[in-house]
C-alpha cells in the first residue's frame, strides 16, 4: 500500500508539473493572435484547458494510490507546485527577465503564495475523485 501511495504522490506531481507547462504554453499561443482581440471560443478553451491541467494530477495521483485520495491529491499537489515553481522562477533568472537583488528577492516566493495553494485544493479534490473513479465496483468483472 505504501508503494502505490508514494508513486502515486510522484506520479502526480510530474503530471502537474507537465500539465502547468503544456496549459501555459498552449494557453499563450491560443489567446495571443495577431489579428488583434481573441475570439471568445479561443478563451473559453484556454480556461477549459487551465481547469483540466489543475485537476487531473490529483487524479491521477488518487487513481495509482485507491485510498486516501484526498492526501495523496493534496501532497502531489504541493510537491509539483514546488516544483513547477522552482522552474519557472528558474527561467526567469536564467533569461535575466528578473535579477535577484535585495528588492526583488521576494518575487521568489509570488508562485508559492498564491499560485500553489489553489493548486492543493484542486488537486487534493481531483485524488477524491481518482479513489472514488478507482472504487466504483460497478466496473470490476464477475
Amino acid at each position: 500500500m505504501q508503494s502505490h501511495f508514494v508513486s502515486g504522490v510522484i506520479t502526480g506531481a510530474l503530471a502537474l508539473c507537465l500539465c502547468q507547462f503544456l496549459s501555459q504554453w498552449w494557453g499563450g499561443s491560443l489567446v495571443n493572435v495577431i489579428s488583434g482581440d481573441p475570439e471568445k471560443w479561443r478563451v473559453a478553451s484556454m480556461v477549459a484547458m487551465a481547469s483540466i491541467a489543475s485537476v487531473l494530477p490529483g487524479l491521477i495521483a488518487g487513481f495509482i494510490s485507491g485510498r486516501r485520495g484526498f492526501i495523496v491529491g493534496a501532497i502531489a499537489g504541493a510537491l509539483g507546485s514546488f516544483l513547477y515553481g522552482a522552474y519557472v522562477e528558474g527561467m526567469q533568472f536564467l533569461s535575466g527577465a528578473l535579477k535577484l537583488n535585495a528588492r526583488t528577492w521576494v518575487v521568489v516566493f509570488i508562485f508559492p503564495t498564491i499560485y500553489a495553494v489553489g493548486l492543493i485544493i484542486t488537486s487534493a479534490v481531483g485524488g477524491g475523485a481518482g479513489q472514488l473513479l478507482r472504487s466504483n465496483n460497478r466496473w470490476r468483472g464477475p
